[in-house]
């Protein structure tokens, strides 16, 4: 593999050391508890994160969408990162399938990050883990769309 195709997952791994938080910072965010559903956006040369938070359903899948729709076609890797949702049901499920069928279609990366957890679940039990190319991290999402890490 040329260092060129490597370069894909580069802005992921500047998300990856920008999002450590340093000694005595607070805790990474996760959802409000007054919003069902939260989603943030950090984007970096290579590389945007959407971060979701909350519960993925009827009621909510519109932010999710709305989020989704305004990064879909940015260049470099888009993550997804679920680690943070707490429910999802079938509307969350067709927004990231979806999603991978236009980026795949573009040609462009995607990475879903999604541990074991609400959101991983449904994805086995609706069987597009495979399709989706779900990671249990950012940092192995980093390393599958990259290559190894550089020093």
């Amino acid at each position: 593999m040329t260092s060129r195709a490597r370069r894909p997952a580069t802005g992921l791994r500047r998300l990856l050391r920008r999002g450590r938080p340093a000694a005595g910072a607070a805790p990474a965010p996760e959802a409000d508890p007054g919003r069902p559903l939260s989603v943030e956006a950090r984007v970096e040369p290579g590389c945007t994160m959407l971060k979701v938070m909350g519960e993925i359903d009827i009621s909510t899948s519109q932010e999710l969408d709305a989020a989704i729709a305004a990064h879909a076609g940015r260049p470099g890797v888009l993550a997804v990162d679920l680690s943070s949702v707490t429910f999802m049901d079938s509307t969350g499920l067709r927004a990231l399938v979806a999603l991978e069928r236009e980026r795949t279609g573009r040609g462009l990366p995607l990475a879903v990050i999604c541990p074991p957890g609400p959101a991983r679940l449904i994805c086995e039990v609706a069987g597009v883990e495979a399709q989706l190319r779900l990671y249990a991290s950012a940092a192995e999402a980093a390393a599958a769309l990259g290559g190894p890490h550089e020093g």
